[in-house]
């Protein structure tokens, strides 16, 4: 990774996953508990893009590791 590129790197995949997480816990309290309250399902919307983004990028790095292995 260059300098410019390492700079700028914020979030590593466990931050992603505490986020989507947390996200999803607001979701499902929005869903049982507190039904009132909108903005907790809005902010659990969230989460299936997160997890889902962490699944390619799990996949892409299992596929270069095999393709250097060749």
């Amino acid at each position: 990774m260059n300098k410019i590129a390492s700079r700028f790197k914020i979030l590593n995949s466990e931050h992603l996953k505490i986020i989507g997480m947390i996200c999803m816990l607001c979701d499902h309290l929005g869903a049982t508990l507190l039904p009132w309250i909108d903005a907790l399902g809005l902010i659990g919307r969230i989460a299936f893009p997160i997890f889902a983004f962490q699944m390619v990028n799990i996949q892409c790095k299992c596929n270069s590791q095999k393709d250097e292995k060749e």
